[in-house]
């Protein structure tokens, strides 16, 4: 998913307490309101309100899930750390159903060292809208901010987040400590909205630009996969379940198996015929994760405030996975833009370059490291072929390029801003080949054989659905074969077990460290084979098929869920 935003950054709020203040502004007046306890002598306390009297909330409510899905640390939405720390949420507002009244409703737990006084702040579209004061120790909190009319006005809503905070124990001086915050999946919107939310789009938006298709677990079918309950679970069925889905994620949407039942609150559990509509839609799905485009923005996107205040050193993350990157290029440069603040040795000393120190880092691989002055500069670094992988991570760092004598060199306070128009720059081609290499064991028709592909578990759909994204296209044999290379979904586990091989055959694998491409019978890759639950078995066209039941070493691997050799073989 592309659209998920993430800030993590720091501001001292140097009160102790335990309370959670929640301030609203409407039109300039500001209102405080406890959100720690909403009913009991508790909160009649801290409202003022008589006891055993309960704080009032929206009813009846529809949830809305922050772009991506619920918070989680998977996809990198969950934790703020630091002092200071940022975080960010999106959210997609329904468009036919509009929103007329909406509360945001936060739920977060806390970790504090003793003696750092914090403050979690939080925003609506980049206005302060509550701060909670953070205890020490660990602590749970949900906060309800009530949105104003002008907050509801736009498709779109953003929660941001800050951590500010000083350390009253720190040797040497305020600044020094850590804090740590944890958004949990309950927070959400919670909206009402002027009819109810039924048409694909509002829903596919409402669920954050997710899509839940439901597998079933048990190898019986689920409503709207086979047709009703009860009933097992055809390959042909599950095979063009996984093809819808492939297809979703070629495209860009984001989607996910779910169990029919005990689906998360405010998903989109979508049929196979709303999702294949919303494929064959002309304008594809509407939602909110749109494909991108080069140059990719990192201001945007970075891990933190595009302005920075701060002591010592402060960094900027943009983190992607090679899967989102367009038309299937890895970034081969980075054009960067900072506006450096004043900064002074203290002792009147000269600094060849300046008093700044700037570098960049690429997946743990320094990039470019210089000295800065005050003002605004603007760079330009190749990012070398071959560190691109599935998950990657852009560092742009700035700090003070000196040290200051003594126990304490804390200096003075910093200020530094990531400039709006700095963006990843595209390379060539997968540096990896496996997209040209693919393609010609491919050829013009190969196709999915189904067997065995009902009795895949939830997790090994999920992962057999995003390798079949990889292809550029295939179809589903219904047992003539096409002619074409021939493509079946195996698990590793049974392929290594029985000890068979397929000359001809190719496994295609991916995870989080990129993807590969092995020969079935390369014995020497068979650990790497081991670290997979599931592959893509590819058998080129004129390929010579092994006859059913034929044991030998020439015999494919077994079907999904089979003891025995030749099971699934064309």
């Amino acid at each position: 998913m592309k659209n998920l935003l993430q800030l993590l950054g720091v501001g001292a709020f140097g009160a102790a307490g335990w309370a959670a203040f929640l301030m609203t502004q409407d039109q300039g007046a500001p209102t405080v309101t406890t959100t720690t306890a909403v009913s009991g002598p508790a909160a009649a306390a801290e409202t003022g309100a008589p006891a055993g009297l309960t704080i009032p909330r929206i009813a009846p409510r529809v949830a809305l899930l922050p772009v991506g899905g619920p918070p989680s640390g998977a996809a990198g939405t969950a934790l703020i750390s630091g002092l200071p720390g940022y975080g960010r949420l999106a959210f997609l507002l329904p468009r036919q159903s509009r929103v007329t009244e909406a509360e945001a409703r936060v739920v977060f737990t806390s970790e504090m060292p003793e003696g750092v006084n914090a403050t979690l702040r939080i925003s609506v579209n980049g206005q302060r809208r509550a701060e909670v004061m953070l205890p020490a120790g660990r602590d749970e909190r949900e906060v309800t901010i009530p949105l104003a009319v002008q907050d509801l006005s736009r498709n779109a809503l953003q929660l941001s987040f800050a951590i500010t905070g000083v350390s009253t124990g720190a040797l040497c001086g305020p600044h020094i400590g850590n804090a740590l915050v944890t958004l949990q999946p309950g927070t959400r919107l919670d909206v009402l909205t002027a009819r109810p939310i039924s048409g694909t789009d509002d829903r596919f938006r409402a669920a954050g630009g997710i899509v839940t298709l439901a597998w079933p677990e048990d190898g019986t079918a689920q409503d709207g996969i086979g047709g009703g309950f009860g009933r097992p679970l055809a390959d042909a069925e599950a095979a063009k379940l996984l093809d819808l889905a492939a297809r979703a994620m070629r495209e860009g949407m984001g989607l996910s198996f779910r169990p029919a039942t005990g689906a998360t609150e405010g998903a989109f559990l979508a049929t196979t015929e709303e999702l294949a509509r919303m494929l064959a839609a002309p304008d594809p799905w509407r939602g909110g994760a749109q494909a991108p485009s080069w140059p990719l923005e990192i201001a945007s996107g970075a891990s933190g405030a595009a302005l920075r205040s701060f002591t010592g050193s402060q960094s900027w993350r943009y983190a992607f996975s090679g899967a989102d990157l367009p038309d299937d290029r890895m970034p081969g440069a980075i054009e960067y833009g900072l506006k450096l603040g004043p900064i002074a040795t203290g002792d009147g000393r000269d600094i060849d370059g300046g008093g700044w120190l700037v570098s960049v880092t690429y997946n743990g691989h320094l990039i470019e490291a210089f000295n800065a002055g005050e003002g605004t500069l603007r760079r330009r670094a190749a990012l070398p072929e071959g560190l691109t992988g599935q998950g990657n991570l852009l560092e742009i760092s700035v700090g003070r390029g000196f040290g200051v004598d003594g126990a304490c060199n804390d200096g003075p306070p910093l200020v530094a801003e990531l400039l709006d128009d700095s963006v990843l720059l595209p390379g060539p081609a997968m540096p990896d080949g496996i997209d040209a290499r693919l393609g010609r064991l491919l050829g013009t028709a190969p196709a999915l054989e189904p067997d065995g592909t009902a009795r895949l578990t939830l997790p090994e759909a999920q992962a057999a659905a995003r390798l079949l994204a990889d292809l550029p296209g295939f179809g589903i044999d219904g047992g003539s074969g096409t002619g074409g290379a021939r493509l079946s979904v195996v698990r590793i586990i049974d392929l290594i077990e029985s000890g068979q091989q397929h000359p001809e055959g190719w496994l295609y694998l991916r995870d989080g460290d990129g993807r590969a491409l092995v020969r079935v019978d390369d014995a020497a890759r068979t650990g790497q084979l081991a670290d997979h639950a599931v592959g893509l078995l590819i058998r080129p066209a004129g390929a010579a098929p092994t006859p059913v039941g034929t044991a030998g070493p020439n015999a494919p691997p077994p079907a999904i869920g089979s003891g025995r050799a030749g099971d699934g073989a064309p």
